[in-house]
This record gives structure tokens, sequence and C-alpha cells, in this order.
């Protein structure tokens, strides 16, 4: 909340355009949010329900009220899509996967450079040099 709140007093928001405005909270506020994210964000409900309640999503969806100049009671379904976002729990379930992804890809790399210098028929090198050629 600090963030949004240091960054809406020297910034007015609502004087940019849609894609100028979430460009800028992407960039400056959402890093924050979503800090260490692989970490803590294999730990959380994936609920939406629950998760519209959690302080990190709170900060989003205050962003995207503040934008639209709505009451705070406005629904929070509707204030995302009007600005076409989705809720940061998408995000971070993608960077989580992504992450795990390349993590098993250089795994089973290494698996396949490493299984032949076993045999000790070939050094280590040789078989690196011939995996990356």
């Amino acid at each position: 909340m600090h963030a949004l709140y240091g960054v809406r007093r020297h910034t007015d928001f609502s004087i940019f355009k849609t894609n100028l405005a979430s460009k800028l909270y992407d960039t400056m506020i959402s890093p924050i949010l979503t800090y260490a994210n692989e970490a803590w964000g294999l730990y959380i409900k994936q609920d939406f329900k629950t998760w519209d309640s959690s302080p990190t999503e709170n900060v989003q969806l205050q962003f995207c009220k503040r934008y639209l100049e709505t009451n705070n009671k406005a629904s929070n379904l509707a204030c995302r899509a009007e600005l076409g976002r989705f809720p940061l729990i998408i995000n971070i379930n993608k960077h989580i996967s992504q992450k795990q992804r390349r993590r098993i890809f250089i795994e089973t790399n290494i698996r396949h450079v490493c299984r032949p210098a076993l045999s000790w028929k070939r050094s280590f090198y040789s078989n690196l040099m011939t995996f990356i050629i």
C-alpha cells in the first residue's frame, strides 16, 4: 500500500491513458507486491474468493478503483475487467511455472551431458562440447 500511495502522492494516474497507467503500475508497484513470489507463491491458496481479500490483491484493486474513480464498494471484477487486468495470482502462478520449466530443462540437459561422462570413455569437456555444438 505504501508504494501505491507514495506514487499517487506525486502522480495522478487518472490523467494518463489506460495502457500507460497500467504500464506504470506494472513497472513501479507490481514488482514490489510480487517480490520473491517463487518462495511464497507456492504456499498461497488457489482460491480466487480468498485471494480477492488478500493485502497483495487489495493494492491492485485500489489502483483500479482509484484510476476509474469509482466507489470502494464497486465490484472488484468489474473494475479489473474495465482495465483489462487479471488477478495477481495468475501472474504469480505463471511466473512460478516458467521458473519450474526452466529448472527442469537445465537439470535434464545436465544429466544428458553427465551420463556419458560417467562411462569414462570420453572426457566431460568433450561431452559438453558435443552437446553445445
